[in-house]
């Protein structure tokens, strides 16, 4: 039965947020009076102050405390619904909740919660808002049938406190017991027939929290009048001079404790009130739209990069930079985890005074599932930030054709020219996996993961995902997460990471480009003798490109900062030397004294680095997989498994680089 009263519950912001918006619903700006001004939260910049304006009501029209909100929080809020009631339809019911603290209206279930009393979500979605049934239906039909509707009150001795005084006196926010000792007197002498509630509610074992509820109106009216007559009085009483950012919004958390003396009333005097399960969501950042950079002559450059690599991507960027042409836009984009504002800064020097040049930064956590994450597989070099370029076509909605370029790697001439190539209306444009090619013909080992566990139907055009010319608008049609996902989740330890997924999925989609635009520099490093382990074919392309390449990329474990001697690593060093970076590349990869154990290893082992690491990492997982049960054993189980067989892998390329001498000698 369709509940006939009208229901507006506020749901307060402070920053822009993914919105729970509806008719019964209404987002309101926090403290919009005060603008981009500072705030306990920092302060907000013009354009996200903008999309507030844009997106949602503010609590600075008509009769309002809007400029107080600094010190009453989401008062403001409270107050403007109180005062400004024809502006939301005049409702037969008002509330308020939190862009991330909502009430959950489904009466159906009860829902695991922490010991503070919440429900913890990730996100907020489509599948969040039918869990808790936070639709306008369910919202007005639950409550329809109660005079008020509140938050779970909170059982304090979960949390180590016996009573709400208590909690009040011993806060880790600073709280001071003398303010609301003054505020309690105020309450006492104004309004005595609370006087027994009080006692009660501060006496008690359980707190109601937050702010958040639902009253009729008439109710609401009356609460309103109350709490704010109290707190005009406290605020010529309660000093808040020389408080820090915290301790000034003493009113605020006060207004919570008189907020549960008022429910304990209502209790008392049998009025029907429901509790509800409140939930506390973490993730309510708005993913921004990322458009074009530039309207005119645009290339878009795709990296990722994480606090391991920022420094090389810095690199990478200088290369392009240096080589550029001032007839293009060059609109660099970094999907970045973990990388620091100071390290940001210094990336943006490098196109400091270039007006066709742009970069922005884009966090990638918010467009990784947990799903998604749990599938990563790393091993020896690679790291998480390999799989980024899997949701580019997610992130990048208002783009059709996008590079990308992996973070070790060097350009060494204008990257416009390989954004213009014509990749003849496939999904991919890229450069044939050279090293692959080889050991495709030279491992018995490889040549059944690639044709068995891949199952690529023609290996020999397994591609190299390093460099990608990227069709957003053909690859959008693959829905390309649900197809990772379900590959991922068949071979599970991809002997290449992504790149190998990335094979499967587009097998036969695939523009091959000039080798130039994707030296493999480690070839000779890894197989001195890999001239008479490539098809001619494939040997003579792999030799035209080193002499005229266009891209120096850095594949493979043994990398020029850390292995400067190689053939090719002086182009690395060509750009680092003009980054900021320099000082901390050199000093991040001092070669340090060999201990005994490490000279012993490497003279039996050889690739020291790779092996002494995952030999220790072998170790760990197979202790825990002795020690732990159920399915944290069988995760360690298999992580044991895929180590040993990247150990045996090590062994057995040093193995060939040996029998390789061998023979050249």
């Amino acid at each position: 039965m369709k509940c006939e009263k009208s229901v507006k519950i506020l749901v307060g912001c402070h920053k822009p947020a993914v919105l729970l918006k509806s008719e019964v619903l209404v987002p309101i700006h926090l403290g919009r009076a005060l603008g981009t001004g500072f705030s306990k939260d920092g302060m907000i910049n013009r354009a996200n102050y903008q999309w507030m304006i844009d997106h949602m009501i503010g609590d600075d029209t008509g009769d309002n405390i809007s400029g107080q909100n600094r010190y009453l929080n989401e008062l403001t809020a409270i107050y403007w619904a109180w005062k400004n009631q024809d502006r939301l339809g005049n409702p037969d019911y008002i509330g308020f909740m939190h862009y991330r603290r909502h009430l959950s209206f489904n009466l159906n279930k009860k829902f695991n919660s922490t010991k503070y009393g919440v429900v913890e979500e990730q996100k907020i979605d489509d599948e969040y808002i039918s869990k808790y049934h936070l639709d306008d239906f369910n919202i007005a039909n639950v409550v329809c049938r109660y005079d008020v509707v509140v938050a779970e009150r909170t059982d304090l001795k979960k949390l180590g406190t016996l009573t709400p005084y208590n909690h009040y006196e011993n806060s880790e926010k600073k709280l001071h017991i003398k303010d609301y000792e003054k505020v309690l007197d105020i309450l006492n002498r104004k309004y005595p027939e609370y006087a027994e509630d009080a006692v009660s509610y501060n006496n008690g074992d359980h707190a109601f929290f937050t702010n958040v509820f639902v009253m009729k109106k008439d109710i609401y009216n009356q609460y309103c009048e109350w709490l704010f007559d109290i707190l005009d009085e406290a605020r010529e009483q309660v000093d808040i001079s020389g408080y820090n950012v915290q301790e000034a919004r003493a009113l605020a958390y006060i207004a919570e404790w008189l907020c549960g003396i008022y429910i304990t009333r209502l209790i008392r005097k049998g009025y029907k009130v429901c509790e509800l399960q409140e939930t506390l969501v973490y993730d309510t950042d708005v993913l921004p739209e990322i458009k074009p950079a530039f309207a005119q002559n645009n290339v878009p450059v795709c990296l990722s990069t994480d606090e391991n690599y920022v420094l090389y991507t810095g690199v990478a960027v200088q290369s392009i930079v240096d080589n550029a042409s001032e007839r293009y836009n060059y609109d660099i984009i970094i999907l970045a985890k973990g990388v620091s504002s100071s390290e940001r800064a210094k990336l943006l020097q490098l196109i400091a005074g270039r007006d066709n040049f742009s970069i922005r930064f884009v966090d990638i956590q918010k467009y990784i599932s947990s799903v998604m994450s749990c599938l990563f597989f790393t091993a020896a070099h690679f790291s998480e930030a390999v799989y980024y370029r899997i949701f580019i076509s997610k992130i990048l909605t208002g783009y059709d054709k996008v590079l990308y370029i992996d973070s070790d790697l060097v350009v060494t001439e204008d990257i416009a020219n390989l954004y213009h190539e014509d990749i003849k209306g496939k999904a991919l444009g890229a450069v044939i996996d050279t090293e692959i090619i080889r050991m495709y013909h030279n491992d018995v080992n490889i040549t059944a993961y690639v044709e068995k566990t891949l199952g690529l139907k023609t290996p020999e055009c397994y591609f190299n995902s390093g460099v990608l010319i990227m069709s957003l608008e053909k690859i959008r049609t693959y829905d390309l997460e649900e197809r990772f996902v379900a590959v991922m989740s068949r071979i599970k330890s991809p002997y290449m990471v992504d790149q190998d997924i990335l094979n499967v999925i587009f097998e036969g989609d695939v523009c091959f480009l000039d080798g130039a635009w994707n030296y493999e520099y480690h070839l000779p490093i890894w197989s001195p003798d890999y001239a008479d382990q490539l098809p001619f074919e494939t040997l003579a392309v792999y030799q035209k490109s080193r002499e005229n390449a266009k891209i120096v990329h850095f594949a493979g474990s043994k990398k020029p900062w850390r292995y400067p001697q190689y053939d090719m690593a002086e182009w690395f060093w060509k750009y680092a030397r003009q980054t900021p970076f320099y000082e901390e590349i050199l000093f991040r990869n001092l070669s340090l004294p060999q201990s005994k154990e490490v000279k012993e290893i490497k003279e039996k082992v050889g690739y020291v680095d790779d092996y002494l690491l995952t030999k220790l990492k072998y170790a760990k997982y197979k202790l825990l997989s002795k020690i732990l049960f159920g399915r944290k054993r069988k995760m360690c189980r298999q992580k044991r498994k895929e180590l040993k067989r990247e150990l045996k892998r090590i062994k057995g390329c040093y193995r060939m680089q040996e029998q390789n001498a061998q023979k050249a000698a």
